[in-house]
């Protein structure tokens, strides 16, 4: 065991300096090839995500004499959460970290899902949220007939499109 004084004195330092979190790896329905190369990864089939830099998801590795002692980073952030994201960010997103960095990983699998996010009110008003999640996608690597599908498919109606949206959540408070 480890004095609570002694982790709180490794959080107080790695707030003040730059640090890298555990990054997390995790296999999924439509996951990839491309970070078990990369990453040197075998022990499952495929890999969909690796969270980097997902507090909720990351552990950080605090070096205590001559033992590493593997945390949640999330602590960090409940600990020293305006140290860690300034006044500001602290000031509107409380001790939520607001950016998530994250690999997907479709190379040699399926295709990502359809991804909706919610308006802020309704985050706020049903899971007391302070934020929606808004995305930037950059693609580090991809195969030669690779493509990205933006929007829908042409001739889609956007008729139809609700009415079987509305049908898929009847009973669900979702639209």
């Amino acid at each position: 065991m480890i004095p609570a004084a002694v982790i709180r004195k490794g959080l107080e330092k790695t707030v003040h300096t730059p640090f890298r979190v555990v990054p997390f790896f995790d296999p999924g329905p439509w996951g990839g090839q491309w970070m078990k190369d990369k990453f040197d990864l075998d022990d499952q089939p495929n890999y969909a995500w690796c969270f980097d830099c997902v507090p909720e998801e990351n552990s950080l590795l605090l070096k205590v004499q001559d033992e590493l002692v593997e945390i949640p980073s999330i602590n960090l952030v409940f600990y020293k959460t305006k140290e860690l994201l300034g006044e500001a960010v602290e000031s509107r997103f409380g001790q939520e970290f607001p950016i998530r960095f994250d690999f997907l990983d479709t190379i040699e699998g399926g295709n990502l899902s359809l991804q909706v996010h919610p308006t802020i009110q309704y985050i706020q008003d049903t899971f007391g949220m302070k934020y929606t999640q808004d995305e930037s996608y950059y693609m580090l690597d991809a195969t030669e007939d690779a493509t990205v599908y933006l929007g829908l498919k042409k001739g889609i109606s956007s008729r139809e499109m609700i009415r079987d949206l509305k049908k898929s959540t009847e009973g669900r408070d979702f639209l």
